[in-house]
């Protein structure tokens, strides 16, 4: 719940801050994190194997495998009945 005064969001280093971090999402990070999901289904961007990847792109895709992830639950709660279709 978000109280008036404290800061809403955690950075990746954990600070606390008041701005939201989806300004930080630059077009090349978003790039990368295509990237990313290439390499999880175990495909390489660059040809060669593992050690012909260049050493940034590797850094970065280990600090992703490591990034928290933050899942919900999907709810089994019933739909209000107001949201419910009757014939």
């Amino acid at each position: 719940m978000e109280r008036p005064g404290e800061p809403q969001w955690l950075m990746p280093d954990g600070a606390p801050s008041d701005r939201c971090p989806f300004g930080m999402v630059t077009p090349a990070s978003d790039y990368v994190l295509e990237l990313h999901r290439h390499y999880a289904r175990g495909l390489l961007p660059c040809p060669g194997g593992v050690t012909d990847q260049p050493a940034w792109l590797l850094d970065a895709f280990r600090i992703i495998d490591t990034a928290p992830t933050f899942k919900t639950e999907p709810t089994t709660a019933p739909l209000p009945a107001s949201l419910v279709r009757r014939n």
